[in-house]
C-alpha cells in the first residue's frame, strides 16, 4: 500500500495528535461486509497532557495510491470530537469492492495530524440480483422426512384418552407375513416422543424421547432388509412419552 502525501502536515513533533490503531466496523481489515454506511473508528496518541481532537478528515479510495487525491470520498475538515463509529458518508458502495481509507484529526490547537496509514474494508455480495451464484441443494425427495400419510397412530388404551397420556413408556408387538424373497425392506416410523424398535429380536433403528425436538413430526427411515426373512416376522417397540400430553406412535413398512 501507497503512504497518502503527508506534505500539508508537517513532521510530527510528538506534541500534537497521532493516529493510532483504525477498525472498521469493530474489525480490522474485514472481508465481506454488507453495511452500507460502514463505522469508521480510530485511536489518538499524544506525547503532551489534556491532547483532545477537535475535527477530523477522513479519506476513501479505490486503491492506496488514490488516497492523497480520493476518487469515493473525502470528507473535508469535520468539527468533531468523535473518533468512535464515525460513519461513512460518500457515495454508495459497490458490492465485492475493496476500500482504502486513511484519517487525520486536529488537536485543541488546530494542528493537523499526519495521515495514518492506509487501511481497508471490502464489501460482500450485494443484493441477491447482484450474486453470480445460486443456492443448490439436494432434491426434497433425498433430503425430506418421509411421509406418513399410509400410517396410523396406535398408542395403549389410555384412561382419558391419547391427547392425556402420562409420561411413560409402552410396548408394542405385533407379526407379518412375507411371501417369496425379500428383495429390499424399510421400515419407516415415527412416536411421540422416543422409541426402539426391533424386528425379530434384533434392534432395527431408535430415537431418544425428547419432548421439545417434536419427533414425531420427522419420521425415522430405517433399511431393515437383512432383518426381514421370507415367512413370519415380528416387530416390537418400545415407545416413550416423554412428559404427560399427546402420545402416539406410527410405523408402516416399504
Amino acid at each position: 500500500m501507497t503512504r497518502p502525501a503527508l506534505a500539508d502536515t508537517g513532521p510530527y513533533d510528538g506534541e500534537g495528535l497521532r493516529i493510532g490503531s483504525f477498525t472498521t466496523e469493530y474489525a480490522d481489515r474485514p472481508l465481506g461486509l454488507d453495511a452500507s454506511r460502514p463505522r469508521l473508528s480510530w485511536t489518538l496518541h499524544s506525547g503532551a497532557r489534556g491532547q483532545r481532537q477537535t475535527a477530523y478528515q477522513v479519506r476513501v479510495a479505490t486503491s492506496g495510491a488514490r488516497l492523497r487525491c480520493p476518487d469515493v470520498w473525502d470528507s473535508g475538515k469535520r468539527k468533531s470530537g468523535q473518533s468512535v463509529l464515525v460513519p461513512y458518508d460518500g457515495p454508495a458502495l459497490r458490492p465485492r469492492t475493496r476500500y482504502h481509507w486513511s484519517v487525520r484529526a486536529w488537536d485543541k490547537d488546530g494542528r493537523p495530524s499526519p495521515w495514518s496509514e492506509p487501511t481497508w474494508w471490502e464489501t460482500g455480495l450485494g443484493r441477491q440480483s447482484e450474486r453470480d451464484a445460486q443456492w443448490v441443494t439436494a432434491p426434497a425427495a433425498l433430503v425430506a422426512p418421509p411421509s406418513v400419510e399410509d400410517a396410523a397412530w396406535v398408542w395403549f388404551p389410555e384412561a382419558g384418552g391419547t391427547d392425556r397420556a402420562p409420561a411413560a413408556t409402552r410396548w408394542f408387538r405385533g407379526a407379518f407375513e412375507v411371501s417369496g424373497e425379500v428383495g429390499r425392506a424399510e421400515l419407516v416410523i415415527a412416536a411421540d416422543d422416543g422409541f426402539t424398535a426391533w424386528v425379530d429380536g434384533r434392534r432395527a433403528t431408535a430415537r431418544e424421547a425428547v419432548s421439545v425436538q417434536k419427533s414425531w413430526s420427522r419420521p425415522a427411515r430405517a433399511d431393515v432388509t437383512e432383518l426381514v426373512r421370507a415367512g413370519r416376522n415380528v416387530l416390537a417397540v418400545s415407545a416413550r412419552n416423554a412428559e404427560a400430553g399427546p402420545a402416539g406412535l406410527s410405523p408402516y413398512w416399504r
